[in-house]
Parts: structure tokens; sequence; C-alpha cells
């Protein structure tokens, strides 16, 4: 059982069996070992509690001294280095005579309990929490210094983390920020730039030809572009994923030659049309309004022309796919490979896209993939089959039945281009060939169906 108790700091003793030292023989020499263990450590602890005062954060854990019969004196069993500090700058005649403590901790250590603008010097009591014994607050000694055990314990902040809260805006978190709102990352993505190398980014964005070959700049700390947004984001997306993502290292991109090379084996997807370079603008600046398709203002805009599309998927449409980063990122080459030459590959991928887009609507849902047959084998369900179960359930929970009726026509004519016999012949017959036409009006009567599939 653990309780709030004030204790005199002139009554709170050292642990002289401190993790942190050899078993100590009496007070003096736990001193004297923890002062030795610790040095300068203890000097920067000192200054720190003279300025500030105790951490209201983290309370020293006592036990009750069983050689007190009054029952006053504690013993420090979480918090000896606080403990010895405090004592010391209540009474920094204890460090007299002591042997083998580093002189330099000793004038330190005394310098600090002369400040004039002590926080501790009024102090007579402390906070602390009691335990009954020491093993009953070992779950908690040992949870403070043992790292996150897998989040239970404190979990350090990134590099990323610290200058956020340190209040910096810099252009490194300039370019973490607008990739981040408006990339399109999956959730493991997003935990990962959170953690990301930032002197591996900071390299690249200091570098006068990655200025010039990507189409940005920095003025007065602020990362600044004349691309359109949908342009700049393509290198930058790329670049913060093979960092944080991938993992690429400073040492591919530490020279100018290594920067060029990396730039060169941008795929098309991700090099920006320069030629589109226009006004100057903070790329703090971007919202999401700014990638939405802008009126002309000479009246009621024309809905785009799906044959001009030279993309399966509109770059506009933005799905959130959680943490299904594969499907993700299927999506967004569906989004960048231009159809005109890839036919084939493009038909292969959003057969892909869809199977694996309903298999996780239907896991979701707790509806089976497979069959059981009357000789009790498994079969896996067509895709036809699982088209169809799909759409009872989305209308199940709300959505409007006439937003599938493309769907639920293809599935009725073969001739369809998002018949699944089709798709199906994409993949696994040599004479069924696509066309780009016949993709981009698949990808336009389901459209809806994959946005309500990963609402």
């Amino acid at each position: 059982m653990a309780t709030n108790v004030d204790v005199k700091i002139a009554n709170l003793k050292l642990d002289t069996g401190n993790p942190r030292i050899a078993k100590a023989d009496n007070q003096r020499q736990a001193y004297e070992r923890i002062l030795i263990d610790q040095g300068e450590k203890l000097v920067v602890l000192a200054k720190h509690m003279v300025k500030y005062g105790m951490n209201p954060a983290e309370r020293i854990l006592v036990v009750a001294d069983g050689e007190d019969p009054k029952g006053k004196t504690f013993i420090s069993v979480e918090g000896n280095r606080r403990t010895a500090v405090l004592k010391i700058l209540k009474n920094s005649t204890v460090l007299d005579d002591m042997e083998g403590i580093d002189a330099g901790v000793v004038r330190g250590l005394k310098a600090a309990a002369l400040s004039k603008d002590s926080r501790i010097a009024p102090l007579e009591e402390v906070e602390c929490v009691a335990f009954d014994t020491k093993k009953s607050a070992e779950t908690w000694i040992e949870l403070r210094h043992t790292g996150e055990n897998g989040g239970s314990g404190v979990v350090s902040w990134s590099s990323i983390q610290q200058r956020r809260f340190q209040g910096e805006d810099s252009p490194a978190l300039q370019v973490i920020n607008f990739v981040l709102n408006h990339g399109g990352l999956s959730d493991d993505d997003k935990a990962a730039v959170d953690k990301i190398n930032l002197t591996t980014l900071e390299r690249i964005i200091d570098s006068v030809e990655m200025r010039s070959r990507l189409g940005f700049n920095v003025v007065d700390k602020r990362f600044v572009s004349g691309l359109p947004v949908t342009e700049l984001l393509k290198p930058l997306r790329k670049i913060v994923r093979d960092i944080a993502v991938d993992k690429m290292k400073v040492a591919n991109v530490m020279n100018k030659e290594k920067r060029k090379e990396y730039v060169d084996g941008f795929d098309p997807a991700s090099v920006p049309d320069l030629s589109r370079m226009g006004t100057v603008r903070p790329i703090a600046s971007v919202t999401a309004a700014d990638f939405k398709p802008r009126s002309t203002g000479k009246g009621k805009r024309k809905p785009a022309d799906p044959s001009t599309r030279k993309t399966l998927v509109p770059k506009a449409v933005q799905i959130n796919f959680g943490k299904h980063t594969k499907i993700a990122k299927i999506f967004r080459e569906l989004q960048y490979i231009k159809i005109d030459g890839a036919e084939n590959a493009v038909a292969v991928l959003f057969r892909v896209f869809l199977e694996l887009s309903i298999d996780r609507f239907l896991e979701k849902n707790g509806i089976a993939l497979a069959v059981t047959t009357k000789s009790g084998h498994k079969s896996d369900k067509s895709l036809r089959s699982k088209v169809q179960e799909a759409i009872p359930v989305l209308v199940a929970s709300g959505r409007n039945e006439k937003n599938y009726k493309g769907v639920v026509r293809a599935q009725a004519h073969t001739s369809s281009p998002l018949h699944t016999e089709v798709l199906n012949g994409y993949v696994h017959n040599q004479f069924t060939l696509p066309t780009a036409a016949n993709l981009r009006h698949a990808w336009d009567e389901a459209q809806q169906f994959f946005e309500d599939l990963w609402a």
C-alpha cells in the first residue's frame, strides 16, 4: 500500500542497497559511492533543483526506517540521487572529509548550496510516497529504470517530438507536417515519420542542387515553392517515406554525387513538373482546400472528362487505409502510373486492389472468405461472390444502394470491364487485353463502392 507523506529532509536516509552502487555498510559510504558513480551529473542535478525546485511529477519513494522507534525517519528506495543532492544542498558539510570524490564535483555542489536564489533553501520537508516495504515498491522502481517496457514505462520522445515541444518550426519540420497532413500516409507510415532521422532530411533540404532539381527553396527559415501543391507533394512524400519508412541513411545523400544519384533514381510519379512553377509561397500556408480543383470563375465548372485522365484513379480521390500499408501503396501507384503503355500492369493492380479491399471489408464485418464444401474441404469464395456479399452489408449500414448500380450491373454483363471474370482474365488469360478506356470506365463505375468499403 502506498500513502502520501511529508518527510523532513533531515529525516531522509539513502538506501545502502541502492542498485546504482555496491552495497554500502553505512550512510557515509552510501554518499561516497553515489558521488563517485554519478560525479558531475549530481552537480547538474543540483543546479537544476536550485533553479526549479523539486520535480512535482516525480516524488521520492520511501519506506520507514526500522531502526527508528519513533517512525519519523525514512529510507529513500527510489530517488537516491535527489535525496543525496537535497541533503547536500541543505548541509554541504556532509561532503567534508569524504574519500575518493572528485574535487570539481565537491566544489560544484558546495557552490550550488550557497546559491542565494535557491528553491531548495526554504524547504524543510518534501512530499514523498511511503510504501510498507521495499518489496512492495519494486514494481514502480523497476518501471522507472528499465525503459519503455512495451509502453507501460516512460516512452522517450523522438527528436522530432522534442523539437515540436520546444516550439521549433524548422524547414524540415514544415516538410514533415506537409507530408503528414496531405500525403495520404498509412497509420504505420505516420508512426515511422514521427521517428524520422531529421539529419538526413535536413541534408537534402540544405542542398542547393536538390532545391533546384525538385523546385523548392528556403527563405528566412521558411520552406517555399512555386509548384502546385500536387506537384510539390510528389518528391517530398517520397523523400520523407524513404527516410522514415525505408530507413535511408544520411550516407546515401552525403555529397553532391550521392544526392544526384538518389534523385536520378526517382520513379516518374515522384518527379515534379517544374514547367508548372508559379507564385512562390510558404509550404506552411498550404491547407486541404489547396488540393481541391479550383473554379475558373467563368460560371459552373464542367466536370472533368474521364477519357482525358491519364491514370486509373483521379489524384483528387483520398482514401484512408489505416494500417493497411500495402493496399495504400497499390492505391497510390494507381494514382500515378499512366495507363497508356502500361495497360496490363494497371489492370492487374486494379484487380488486386479490388480483392484486397473486399477481403478486408468482409473480414472486418465477420464474413468468412471461404466456404466449406459437402466433403468438408474449405474453398475460397470467388471474387464475384465476395463483391455480391459486400453490397448488402454496405446498404444495411445506411449506404445508398443507388451508389452501387454500376457494380451490380457489371456483374450481370460479362462484357463489362468491371465484371469479375474480365478482371480475372487480365491476370490469367493471355488473350484478355485491357484498354485504357475500359479501365477508366471500370474505376469510375466502382469509385463510390471503394470509398464506402474503406469509410
